[in-house]
């Protein structure tokens, strides 16, 4: 078994997705790289000419990347016949499929392994440059490696004897980035690497890449300015593949019932509400598919996030208060947009300055979605808004926001108890300090201070704005989760007693 040059546990790991109940066809992603390999004959019948070979993807954690990274490997990939997979995906439609399924040579890498447990950038790059070796001496004994020599140099001299070029999938590309041991020149050295491997090399028969951050984002990424990149909110191209739509999750929702019948117990509403939301080209229609599918498979909708990062990564965003965030989350939490100019590459900087950045980094990490119509930023999803919830119940520090947060359940019980005080008091305190962060009487403003004052409601109640319109009120209708518990309709007016016009 090979460690990078067609490493059969690739398609293993693709296997086992395909094989699970809730698969999502996603193969006619391979359209847009059977092109990059093709040759000018085949091109020619196509009608189309040879695409840009280097493409990076990037997308939030849990969107599909390296399950797509497996697939384009498993799918070009020689010493294997992966037939049984790709004859019942859309991809075996394509004109070129028997041309190129299992016909190239593929060096797969997971850049995020092996990061970790080094100790520094050169032992990291020392194991990636020996494994490398390992594969060329295994699979190509008639070259002479030379461990002086790069590894560009030995894969030059293989592609020249065997007259075939590399297929490179790279997954977690930025993972290395993050290590605590990358001061800025390791940064420098581990892009160079890639650079050198990679760019204006004839043996590369095309690049994809993928990873969390867009290539600029350290402001080191000029040696792969070959890609083209493709980021989450910016590009429309290859969005489908990532994430997905209504029509996947109706799919997705009857092989649900199918499976658990008369067990089931999640609504295709709820699903919608838990896990849609996340933005694209000024529309709201993709699903966090990794929750989506856990959901289903668990029977249970539950904040599956925990899985791959807890609270206190949200909370890292904006400890600081940098630029008034704190309060721009307090928007944020009552389910209305907040204005931000999004710049994805600031995202990681190492000083965020302004709110700008801090949001950014926050739409980038998948915490926050960007609406580009609108030109703001949304919780995406009742599943990131318990994350929010979280932070604010859990961590003392945030000042105003966590006693606004504990004390909101006192306000909900005078409520229930007909007691106007400590419910006027509420209001008005949120009213002082959020009003500035809204138009000052407008009816919208109103509706979403009263929801956050309300706001520890929703652990027992869903919370949906009832009415809009007319001149200075709003309604709130709050729906219990358990049936024994009453209704509630708060009704706002401006200088008016309830029951009057």
């Amino acid at each position: 078994m090979t460690n990078y040059i067609n490493p059969t546990a690739t398609i293993e790991l693709y296997r086992d997705v395909y094989e699970t109940t809730y698969f999502i066809d996603k193969s006619e992603f391979l359209n847009a790289f059977i092109p990059m390999v093709a040759s000018f004959q085949e091109l020619k019948k196509l009608k189309i000419g040879r695409p840009q070979k280097y493409v990076c993807v990037t997308r939030p954690r849990r969107f599909g990347k390296s399950v797509n990274a497996y697939m384009i490997a498993s799918f070009f990939m020689k010493g294997m016949d992966t037939h049984d997979i790709f004859d019942d995906l859309a991809i075996s439609k394509h004109p070129l499929y028997e041309n190129h399924i299992n016909k190239h040579d593929v060096i797969f890498m997971d850049l995020s392994d092996g990061a970790a447990s080094s100790k520094s950038i050169d032992e990291y790059l020392d194991m990636i440059k020996t494994r490398m070796r390992e594969d060329m001496e295994a699979l190509y004994p008639n070259v002479k490696i030379d461990p002086s020599r790069s590894i560009a140099d030995h894969l030059k001299k293989i592609a020249e004897e065997t007259q075939s070029r590399f297929i490179f999938v790279l997954d977690e590309w930025d993972y290395p980035l993050y290590m605590p041991y990358m001061k800025n020149a390791d940064k420098e050295s581990y892009i160079k690497f890639l650079s050198e491997l990679l760019k204006a090399k004839a043996y590369v028969g095309f690049c994809y890449m993928t990873g969390i951050m867009p290539i600029n984002t350290y402001d080191i990424g000029t040696p792969l300015n070959m890609f083209y990149e493709f980021i989450m909110g910016r590009n429309a191209i290859y969005a489908q593949y990532f994430g997905f739509n209504d029509d996947e999750v109706d799919l997705l929702y009857r092989k649900y019932l199918d499976q658990w019948k008369d067990d089931a117990v999640i609504t295709r509403r709820q699903l919608a509400e838990w896990y849609d939301g996340y933005c694209l080209n000024g529309k709201r229609q993709l699903y966090n598919p990794k929750s989506v599918i856990e959901a289903l498979s668990m029977n249970y909708l539950a904040c599956y996030w925990s899985s791959s990062g807890r609270y206190e990564e949200i909370y890292t965003f904006i400890e600081h208060d940098i630029d008034g965030s704190r309060d721009a989350v307090a928007i944020l939490l009552t389910g209305e947009g907040y204005p931000v100019q999004i710049n994805q590459y600031a995202a990681a900087s190492a000083k965020m300055t302004n709110i700008d950045q801090v949001f950014s980094a926050m739409v980038v990490y998948g915490f926050l979605t960007y609406d580009s119509n609108e030109k703001k930023v949304y919780i995406p999803n009742k599943e990131l808004m318990v994350k929010f919830e979280e932070m604010l119940r859990n961590n003392h520090s945030l000042g105003y926001l966590h006693t606004l947060y504990i004390s909101s359940r006192d306000v909900l019980n005078a409520t229930k108890n007909l007691e106007p005080g400590p419910v006027e008091a509420a209001v008005k305190l949120v009213h002082d300090k959020e009003i500035s962060l809204f138009k000052y009487n407008d009816e919208d403003a109103y509706a979403s201070i009263v929801n956050l004052v309300y706001i520890a409601a929703r652990d027992d109640y869903e919370v949906t704005r009832e009415a809009r319109g007319g001149t200075g009120y709003a309604d709130l209708l709050f729906r219990p989760k358990r049936k024994d518990d009453d209704i509630l309709v708060i009704e706002l007016k401006v200088d008016e007693h309830p029951g009057t016009r």
